[in-house]
């Protein structure tokens, strides 16, 4: 009976490693009117739809759940109607992702849960566009 029962417990140990896998997705996204958000990722040249998060019954945050893991890759949230977006980096560590942003600033005001990748790639965006502000102040050089 015991060898049976150790025998079941193998069984379904890979089983439950399984089921904690999967992709998660949590935005809330403030002066955002529309109840969609657009998941997309980037297929060479093109952008392609992946799936839609739906704003939740108590209109605080919009969702995503899926059974299976996304592939690792690049992925944009696109806010409809307009199709402005903004990045997102998904890996195979990071699946359970979690962010709050303003939809008017977003690159300035995001910040992530369960996610230090996407929270120093955003930090380096932000880096880069006050070099780019600095860049536009210095006198224009001569030919």
């Amino acid at each position: 009976m015991v060898k049976l029962t150790i025998t079941f417990l193998i069984a379904l140990f890979p089983l439950s490693l399984m089921a904690q896998e999967g992709f998660s997705l949590k935005v809330q996204l403030h002066n955002y009117e529309n109840d969609t958000l657009l998941l997309a990722y980037y297929h060479g040249e093109r952008q392609l739809i992946q799936d839609t998060l739906f704003r939740n019954s108590e209109a605080s945050y919009f969702s995503l759940n899926r059974e299976e893991p996304l592939d690792p890759g690049m992925y944009l949230v696109v806010l409809k109607p307009d199709m402005r977006f903004f990045q997102l980096i998904v890996d195979e560590d990071e699946q359970n992702i979690s962010l709050e942003a303003d939809a008017e600033e977003i690159s300035s005001s995001i910040q992530f849960e369960n996610s230090p990748q996407n929270t120093a790639f955003f930090r380096y965006l932000n880096f880069l566009e006050n070099q780019r502000k600095k860049a536009e102040e210095l006198p224009e050089g001569e030919d």
